[in-house]
């Protein structure tokens, strides 16, 4: 008997992501989505550090980035590779994706140096940064950055479709998951009597 009967079953870290978004499955989509800049990074840049392929490589490819813009200029940190980055770190190494205020205080202006930032996940509404404060007290201002999770990770996979349609030389070398599907297989038992 072939012991390899059974049906191998072989997608992409997007296929998987998208799949699980489908699921309603948001946050498992997010941890494999935030792996794509590892992977292809890898592809990208094999000499170079995992931190800065990472981002070398999402700043190349994924076009997710979202800044508070005021006269073409940033007025305080948006969502970029950095960003990016660091919410990979948060949510493999810790299981948490709450990245804390100190990590986010990167105001461009000088009114909002070392301000804190409050970070959020979010599904139903789209990505983007904003301020609240008291009535007639700007100074006291409290800044927001809220991630769509689906956004991200559309954003995420799209970057690696792209990337595979720009090097189909190294298809061979893509990350791909490969598993044996043997739900439907037949198993036979023989019992001695």
């Amino acid at each position: 008997m072939n012991p390899h009967m059974h049906r191998p079953c072989k997608s992409s870290i997007a296929e998987e992501v998208r799949d699980s978004l489908k699921k309603g499955s948001h946050i498992a989509a997010l941890a494999l989505a935030l792996t794509i800049p590892d992977a292809y990074g890898k592809l990208e840049y094999p000499k170079d550090g995992s931190g800065e392929r990472y981002r070398k490589w999402y700043r190349q490819y994924c076009a997710f980035c979202i800044s508070a813009q005021t006269d073409s200029k940033p007025t305080m940190l948006g969502f970029d590779e950095h960003t990016c980055y660091k919410l990979r770190c948060e949510l493999l190494h810790a299981g948490d994706a709450d990245l804390k205020p100190k990590e986010l205080n990167g105001f461009v202006g000088e009114e909002h140096s070392g301000k804190d930032v409050s970070f959020t996940l979010r599904v139903g509404m789209g990505s983007g940064t904003g301020a609240t404060w008291p009535k007639d007290k700007p100074n006291e201002a409290e800044y927001h950055l809220a991630i769509n999770i689906e956004e991200l990770c559309n954003a995420l996979c799209d970057a690696a479709d792209q990337y595979e349609r720009q090097h189909p030389l190294a298809s061979q070398e893509f990350p791909r998951y490969e598993m044996d599907d043997l739900r439907q297989s037949v198993v036979f038992h023989f019992s001695e009597h």
